[in-house]
């Protein structure tokens, strides 16, 4: 937004200690307050507490931690999410993938509904999102897309959820883009039933791990991947000025 700047500050290892990264700051700063700044944003690795150090004593303050997960594929239990998604086709919930439906363009507008819907959630995210026709071209029509990899969840002719994944070969991986579920829909483990299908497609098409990534701020989904068993990986924090 106006008045809102993001600033990053690296210096060269062998020369930290002299004095150049504050001078940097203060030039910066200086060429902020001409733009009537109000607010700053940086982030720093989160392996790094020299940086954030330097940040915090200079007014930044933590926001949020945004860190990759991956998870062992090949040592994950199917059995409790098998039982779990068998509870929620008994309540009426069906399961598919836009494979499934014949990944034609109604059904890839109600996969738009539901992304544009639950993308808007995500702690972070801009209150707009991609319009039907971008989503088609970028999300579509793009080199890792495929439609056996696009689950959905629907009650009747709603569609309530989603989980997308993109299959790495060259890395004996995949990744897990999106999950969300509708809120009026949450808290009946359709977000697990969906991650373990995306999972299943995962480790069927020779993925060895499963990554994704995370903020601190999303609990509800952070809960289900530990329960899942993701280990955290190195991230950063992002940091706030006012």
């Amino acid at each position: 937004p106006p008045g809102h700047f993001y600033i990053w500050i690296t210096i060269d290892p062998d020369l930290r200690g002299q004095g150049l990264g504050s001078t940097l700051f203060e030039e910066a700063q200086a060429f902020l307050r001409g733009q009537s700044a109000f607010s700053q944003e940086s982030e720093v690795r989160d392996d790094d507490p020299v940086s954030l150090n330097f940040a915090e004593k200079r007014g930044f303050k933590f926001q949020r931690h945004k860190f990759g997960s991956s998870l062992d594929i090949t040592m994950f239990d199917e059995k409790p999410y098998l039982e779990i998604l068998h509870n929620l086709e008994t309540e009426g919930v069906r399961f598919f993938s836009l494979a499934d439906m014949g990944d034609t363009m109604d059904a890839r507008r109600k996969l738009h509904e539901v992304n544009y819907e639950t993308v808007l959630d995500i702690p972070g995210a801009k209150q707009d999102w991609l319009s039907f026709e971008q989503f088609v071209d970028l999300v579509c029509h793009s080199d890792w897309y495929r439609p056996e990899g696009q689950f959905a969840a629907a009650i009747g002719e709603t569609w309530v959820g989603l989980s997308a994944v993109q299959l790495l070969p060259e890395e004996e991986a995949a990744y897990n883009l999106m999950t969300g579920v509708r809120k009026p829909y949450r808290g009946r483990k359709i977000a697990q039933a969906l991650k373990f299908l995306a999972i299943h497609y995962a480790r069927e098409n020779g993925a060895r791990f499963f990554r994704t990534d995370n903020d601190s701020l999303n609990e509800s989904i952070l809960a289900i991947n530990r329960k899942l068993g993701y280990r955290p990986e190195p991230g950063k924090y992002i940091l706030w000025k006012d």
